[in-house]
């Protein structure tokens, strides 16, 4: 009954509040909600428009239940809500490699496909990588080769009773908004690509309601990716302090030129896998040199470990050029068989 009563109120355009929509994972979670329901309240909320307390509850609620990586030293996550329909190679996948190739602790948490061609999870695995579901090896890979590939299903079974209704859904729902709110390891920065402008700005703002630190948002605001552009403005919320600074970004700003759309699609996961193959090796075209670089030198900033984008970019291009991250991707290859 309970579950009805949150859907009539979504249905009437009332937002739920903080502790409601924690409750729903709950319901969730034992079972006393119907494929039906679940399909109803996720597109009433999408049709709504998802409220930042709404978020909240959902992401903290979800997190709860979530089994944690006991990694000691904190690492950087970089993802997207997915959504964008954009179908673009997968940028903050090679954006991951890239960054534990350079000696960054990365915990890259990820999906298959819900609504693209190719998820983060579904390229790593053509790329030779199987996904643990035990949180010590994933904390031991964190500290050994700098990176952590974590499976999402794997870590958040609620999350996991909802995938055949969002299969079917095919749109973005909360859950491509809460996934990326929801790694389960130690975390010292994150960037979060997002689907739409006013979804980042809830983002953001659910994050500080939840007390979260050191986050950037981001969504291309001219091409629609959740991810850094280069074809035009990237609009940015930063969530550090109990404060949001919003922000927008064009590549002119640090002397890069503009790309076409086109630059930067992608296909299946084979494909690009082997597009991610050939920008580690320094054999990618500049369009996939460079976005990588950029989206790779806003992680070194949130980290502090550069004095701007500028240097950041110049740093990891350099590094991609010269093939030091395919060398380290053979490396892990040779250690996973």
């Amino acid at each position: 009954m309970i579950m009805k009563e949150y859907i009539k109120k979504i249905s009437e355009g009332k937002n739920l509040k903080f502790e409601e929509a924690k409750n729903v994972v709950e319901i969730l979670d034992i079972g006393e909600i119907t494929e039906a329901q679940l399909g109803a309240f996720l597109l009433g909320l999408r049709v709504k428009g998802e409220d930042p307390e709404e978020l909240a509850g959902f992401v903290s609620g979800l997190f709860e239940k979530a089994k944690k990586i006991p990694n000691v030293s904190p690492a950087i996550d970089v993802c997207g809500t997915g959504g964008d329909k954009s179908n673009t190679f997968n940028i903050s996948t090679a954006v991951a490699f890239v960054l534990a190739s350079m000696g960054i602790k990365v915990a890259k948490h990820g999906n298959r496909a819900m609504s693209s061609k190719s998820g983060s999870i579904d390229v790593i695995e053509v790329l030779g990588f199987k996904c643990s579901d035990n949180p010590e090896e994933i904390a031991k890979n964190i500290e050994t080769n700098n990176l952590g590939i974590i499976f999402a299903p794997y870590f958040h079974p609620v999350v996991g009773k909802a995938v055949k209704v969002r299969r079917e859904l095919g749109v973005g729902t909360i859950f491509n908004m809460a996934g990326p709110m929801l790694n389960p390891a130690k975390l010292q920065g994150q960037i979060i690509g997002v689907y739409s402008e006013i979804l980042m700005k809830k983002m953001a703002e659910a994050a500080s309601i939840l007390g979260r630190e050191n986050i950037l948002f981001y969504h291309g605001k001219d091409d629609g990716i959740d991810e850094i552009s280069l074809c035009g403005t990237t609009v940015m919320a930063y969530v550090k302090g109990n404060k949001i600074d919003y922000f927008d970004f064009a590549p002119e700003d640090i002397g890069l030129k503009r790309y076409k759309f086109e630059d930067f699609l992608g296909g299946t996961a084979e494909e690009n896998a082997e597009i991610l193959e050939s920008i580690f090796k320094g054999e990618g075209t500049d369009a996939q040199t460079d976005i990588v670089a950029l989206n790779a030198s806003f992680a070194l900033w949130v980290l502090g470990k550069v004095n701007s984008v500028k240097e950041g970019f110049d740093n990891v291009k350099n590094h991609i050029l010269s093939g030091k991250t395919y060398e380290y991707l053979e490396r892990l290859r040779r250690g996973n068989e």
